[in-house]
């Protein structure tokens, strides 16, 4: 039995900046580029890192997660549809902190016209 993690909101937590400008490097029908800006201001102290979000427009069971540390990711195994992704910053700071700030969702169709 590990002991429960008790997570804090440290006052200046909405100064967490999210991710900002989104943008696609490349798309096709099974792969998908991303990259992103953030601003860690004052917490980069902190342990940073981005949670990649994607699910199938529509289908909230069809959601996938992948980790990175960078500011960029490869999304790749897609069916041809239309995807919403997102990027999370999580900041791990001291004190058992966890702040989350959420990036605005891209929607991308992968469908070949």
């Amino acid at each position: 039995e590990s002991e429960p993690v008790t997570v804090r909101v440290r006052d200046d937590a909405e100064s967490f900046n999210p991710p900002t400008k989104l943008a696609l490097l490349n798309i096709s029908e099974s792969t998908i580029s991303i990259m992103w800006s953030h601003s860690v201001g004052c917490f980069e102290h902190c342990t940073i890192v981005y949670e990649v979000t994607w699910q199938q427009s529509g289908d909230g069971s069809s959601l996938r997660k992948a980790t990175t540390n960078e500011t960029y990711h490869i999304i790749e195994d897609l069916t041809p549809t239309i995807y919403l992704i997102g990027v999370d910053a999580i900041a791990y700071c001291f004190h058992n902190v966890v702040l989350v700030s959420k990036s605005r969702k891209l929607k991308v169709n992968t469908i070949e016209s």
